[in-house]
């Protein structure tokens, strides 16, 4: 009878035992299966580095109310005073974001010479452009809804389109790179610290 219990309660805790080593793995197993590491989580948004240019930053105060302006819409990049001509900033931003958004806020910003320099926003395409080509580039962006065509310019020297965007209509980076490709011309958004493309 005696041995008859033994071999019951060791037939239990045996039992017990692996019952719990199983609800430990269990618990412990990873949700994904043939890897010893959780996937790596995808980015929601992909973002693209570009150049953009701003006016109306004068002088040191409305270069930081622009980036005030900038920040509060989740554009984050550091304006420069430049008081002859637009400064141009690198930001990162997601191919399909609504550039409008930051164009808006940025001619909102009531900086000290607003009246005679307003402030603008500028998407800066880099590209070996000729007077042809340019002009090209320009004809298809005037088509673009939320592109000031008018106040947009090229330098064709410096191998630079300044895209104007007035803040109406929605567009975004992915609109823009379009309607370049569209014209036959192959451009960047930033340029290297020797001002080649990049």
């Amino acid at each position: 009878m005696y041995r008859s219990l033994v071999k019951i309660c060791v037939s239990m805790l045996a039992c017990l035992a692996i019952a719990t080593v199983g609800l430990a793995a269990d618990q412990g197993a990873p949700a994904y299966a043939g890897s010893s590491s959780p996937p790596k989580a995808k980015h929601a948004k992909s973002h693209e580095r570009i150049t953009l240019g701003i006016g109306g930053a004068a002088d040191k105060r409305s270069a930081e109310m622009l980036t005030s302006a900038l920040a509060a819409n989740g554009l984050k990049s550091t304006v420069r005073e430049s008081k002859e001509k637009p400064a141009e900033v690198t930001a990162s931003v997601e191919p399909t974001s609504d550039l409008s958004t930051y164009a808006n806020a940025i001619a909102a910003v009531n900086t000290p010479q607003k009246s005679t320099a307003p402030p603008t926003l500028s998407v800066v395409v880099f590209a070996p452009f000729t007077t042809q080509t340019a002009q090209q580039v320009m004809d298809k962006l005037a088509s673009l809804p939320g592109i000031d065509a008018k106040n947009s310019k090229a330098d064709v020297e410096k191998g630079e389109l300044w895209v104007r965007i007035n803040g109406t209509t929605k567009v975004t980076l992915t609109d823009i790179s379009a309607a370049v490709q569209s014209a036959g011309v192959t451009a960047q958004m930033t340029k290297s610290a020797k001002g080649k493309q990049t």
